[in-house]
């Protein structure tokens, strides 16, 4: 039985480790228990380096490198990308990365964001195949599409 496999990306840059580890847990744990295999991004890569410098780089430009090169590929053999903009206190570069290569990689994306979202972009609302305004809205919706 082949799986659906859901990359799940939110904003990095800014937020604790704890917090971002958190969500992570949380929202993987509900997508496999739905029987969706689940990618998230390589953040913790950089975490254990030394952390962000205040521009959102890593310890150093080869870790950059490594977890973009990472990130990339796993959007890239998703079938569906789960981005979840609702906690953004600035914008996303990743998480807009990450949505213009699933667009590239003609991979389905779901994005979260409010009315009001600093994301409201037309290139963002352009790649989402689907936006919705809340968390538990898009996880029903990616539950329903589990083999």
């Amino acid at each position: 039985m082949s799986h659906l496999i859901v990359y799940c990306a939110r904003p990095i840059t800014g937020h604790e480790f704890d917090e971002i580890e958190e969500y992570y847990q949380r929202v993987g744990d509900r997508l496999r228990a739905a029987g969706i295999q689940v990618f998230i991004p390589a953040w913790r890569a950089g975490f254990s380096k030394g952390g962000q410098g205040p521009d959102g780089s890593w310890a150093s430009p080869e870790i950059d490198r490594v977890i973009k090169e990472g990130d990339k590929w796993l959007v890239q053999h998703s079938d569906v990308l789960f981005v979840n903009l609702v906690e953004a206190t600035r914008a996303s570069i990743g998480a807009a990365m990450e949505l213009a290569w699933a667009d590239d990689a003609d991979v389905k994306s779901v994005v979260v964001m409010g009315e009001s979202s600093i994301h409201r972009h037309p290139f963002v609302c352009n790649c989402a195949d689907r936006i919705y305004r809340t968390e538990e809205e898009a996880l029903r919706y990616l539950e329903t599409l589990a083999p």
